[in-house]
């Protein structure tokens, strides 16, 4: 059944397809217009506006069936899904919104619909899948991020600005624009969007590095987890955070929460700065009972490379057994060198190298 519909509309893809960019490039790039972007795709075919109807069916299962078969459709059913975006009932809303979402990249088309119902959407749910679903699409999602920071800085809902935070995120570079927003947003009320702010900051990546201080206040005096996700923004941001060594050496050192030790742990490793600080901390963690706090903190030791050797021989004289296999072990890996668990042979050998 699902081949028979992409049959019908790939007949009438071409149509479709060119109403669509013709909204696009009419519409405003903020979502802030009052007018719909989005043209009737008349030329849709009948099962696509039959699935899109189901999806405000009362029967779970029909709605679930509708779902995924759009789903299934892809790019052919996103024009349809645009203009479904304006839909009376918002369950039909809310879920054209989701659908375009799970299409990704190919629903680029929709982008500007999707603006303008995280704008101007009554129904919460809708403006958060229109969010959600700008970000799943990708850097392709550019367009919005004037949109995306309005709802960021302005919608009532604290779960709609979150989402618009971690939409900018999965935009990625390209919504370099937004680090000042998403700064200013850590220090909202609401625990959830400073979260998702941080996340959004660490998407970005190096071009939110003005970001960093605010990043590690939020790292020593928040809740768990906007202090973990804080710490994973940080090594998202990369070597241009090095400024944050410290404090997340001392997170992962005495933070009492297991999450912001492992995110500390591996953002160590992608900044990769100032070893003498970083790699000690680095191999105490090796002896920790958390085998993915161990993971991640070899991981770390291992993106530092030679740098870290001076720390693993001394790890290898750790009280704890633990500590001195990993450190061996790592050792033989990023220097190709094995001298056993023997520290002054291998101290000797990097006297040579240094």
């Amino acid at each position: 059944m699902i081949r028979r519909f992409q049959m019908i509309t790939s007949l009438l893809g071409i149509m479709t397809l060119l109403g669509v960019v013709f909204s696009a490039c009419s519409a405003p790039g903020d979502g802030s217009s009052s007018v719909s972007p989005t043209a009737n795709p008349g030329a849709a075919s009948p099962q696509v506006q039959a699935a899109i109807q189901s999806l405000g069916d009362e029967d779970e299962a029909v709605q679930e069936a509708a779902f995924d078969m759009l789903v299934e459709i892809g790019a052919d059913a996103v024009p349809a899904l645009a203009y479904a975006l304006e839909d009376d009932d918002p369950q039909v809303r809310w879920a054209a919104a989701a659908v375009l979402g799970e299409i990704g990249e190919e629903a680029a088309p929709a982008i500007p619909a999707l603006s303008y119902a995280l704008s101007n959407d009554t129904d919460k749910w809708v403006r958060l899948a229109a969010a959600d679903s700008l970000g799943r699409i990708g850097s392709s999602a550019a367009v919005a991020v004037p949109a995306l920071i309005q709802a960021l800085n302005g919608d009532p809902d604290p779960e709609v600005q979150a989402y618009a935070a971690v939409a900018l995120g999965e935009i990625g570079p390209p919504a370099i624009d937004a680090v000042p927003a998403l700064t200013q947003a850590l220090e909202s009320p609401d625990a959830g969007v400073r979260e998702f702010a941080a996340m959004g900051l660490g998407g970005i990546g190096p071009g939110a590095a003005p970001a960093v201080p605010a990043l590690v206040q939020r790292l020593q005096q928040d809740e768990a987890l906007v202090r973990s996700a804080a710490a994973s923004a940080l090594g998202g941001i990369g070597p241009s955070a090095a400024e944050a060594v410290p404090a997340l050496a001392q997170a992962l050192t005495t933070d009492d929460d297991l999450f912001v030790r492992r995110a500390s742990a591996l953002a160590l490793g992608l900044i990769g700065a100032d070893p003498d600080v970083a790699a000690p901390a680095l191999v105490e963690a090796l002896g920790s009972e958390d085998a993915q706090l161990r993971e991640s903190a070899s991981i770390s030791l291992g993106l530092f490379g030679t740098a870290a050797v001076p720390a693993l021989i001394e790890g290898m004289s750790s009280d704890d057994p633990t500590v001195r296999s990993t450190s061996v072990s790592i050792l033989q890996t990023i220097t190709g060198q094995d001298f056993g668990p023997d520290p002054a042979a291998w101290q000797s050998w990097w006297a040579t190298q240094s």
